[in-house]
């Protein structure tokens, strides 16, 4: 998995408009200090609304320790963060599966061409896997262990993964507290003390502080761009269940096959069979096991929350929008 992510790296890189002008602002530090960084990071499509800077950090932050602002510099952040993702996933699979299971599981994810492909350059929705399932992890290990100290420091593991993963994309921002919500209805950790809480505020505020700082500059305009996206982002083209859910069945296949394009009958009846049987063995477990119970609500929230964010906030329904989940 390490070797097809890191093979030809330099000299296969991607390097197109985005990509351009996020290099453009870290080579600005680089030369200038840190003082240039920017308050904002990328814009979220559709909208004036930017996300945090997290991901100009980022890049900042190899330039300056490999002292280097060649464009695969720029990108090892998100190569990075796509091969930690691989052992983070065995980790959270080997909480409900056997060893071989999760083994296999994440063999699919590890040669997953799309997710291949989106660790070889930089782009802010690279690192999502990564810092997205260090969130559910950590959202999960509050209500399932039992020791208070540690449930609390899980907490603020899901803290700093929600301060980094809301800052890479609009649905990530938006979808992730839905889904802790939605968990800690049934799941709330009632025995973690308020100082945990206190210190997961103050991570996710910590990380907000330039978004904090460009909100009070501009008199609010940061709070009333977030409000409209969140309002009226995606009020153009008619809505048509069929065809999104064969985008949305169809990059289910994708990912996990890395065969099949959109307009394949083939990765459409593949992707409906396979979330409807995963939506139904994760029913049937949870009735059927208790301890099971709380890992498959938890995935049905989870699928649930960013279909119907991704329903609501892009016709497109390309791939990579499905990275989240």
């Amino acid at each position: 998995a390490v070797f097809v992510r890191v093979y030809k790296f330099e000299d296969w890189l991607l390097f197109k408009a985005d990509q351009v002008r996020d290099a453009t602002l870290a080579m600005e530090a680089f030369n200038n200090g840190p003082g240039e960084l920017p308050l904002l990071g990328p814009r979220a499509a559709g909208t004036y609304l930017r996300l945090g800077p997290v991901f100009y950090y980022m890049q900042y932050s190899s330039a300056k320790i490999f002292n280097s602002l060649e464009p695969h510099v720029l990108a090892y952040p998100d190569l990075l963060f796509s091969i930690l993702a691989i052992p983070l996933l065995f980790y959270f699979l080997k909480h409900f599966f056997s060893r071989r299971d999760s083994l296999l599981i994440t063999l699919l994810y590890s040669f997953s061409y799309i997710l291949i492909q989106y660790s070889r350059y930089a782009w802010n929705p690279n690192s999502i896997t990564f810092w997205g399932l260090l969130f559910i992890i950590g959202l999960y290990k509050t209500s399932q262990e039992e020791n208070k100290k540690r449930a609390g420091l899980w907490l603020l593991v899901s803290a700093l993964g929600y301060a980094i993963v809301s800052q890479l994309h609009f649905v990530a921002f938006v979808g992730y507290p839905v889904v802790a919500v939605l968990f800690w209805i049934l799941f709330f950790p009632k025995k973690i003390n308020w100082k945990y809480w206190a210190g997961a505020v103050l991570i996710v505020v910590f990380f907000y502080i330039p978004v904090i700082l460009s909100n009070l500059n501009t008199g609010g305009d940061y709070v009333n761009q977030f409000v409209y996206a969140l309002t009226a982002k995606n009020d153009s083209g008619e809505v048509n269940l069929y065809k999104d859910w064969q985008k949305i069945s169809t990059s289910f296949t994708n990912f996990i096959t890395s065969v099949g394009h959109k307009d394949s009958f083939l990765s459409f009846l593949g992707g409906t069979i396979l979330i409807l049987a995963g939506i139904f063995a994760s029913i049937f477990y949870s009735f059927r096991d208790k301890k099971n119970r709380r890992f498959a609500y938890l995935i049905l929230v989870w699928f649930a929350v960013f279909i119907l964010i991704l329903l609501k906030t892009d016709n497109s329904m390309k791939p990579r929008f499905f990275m989240p989940i």
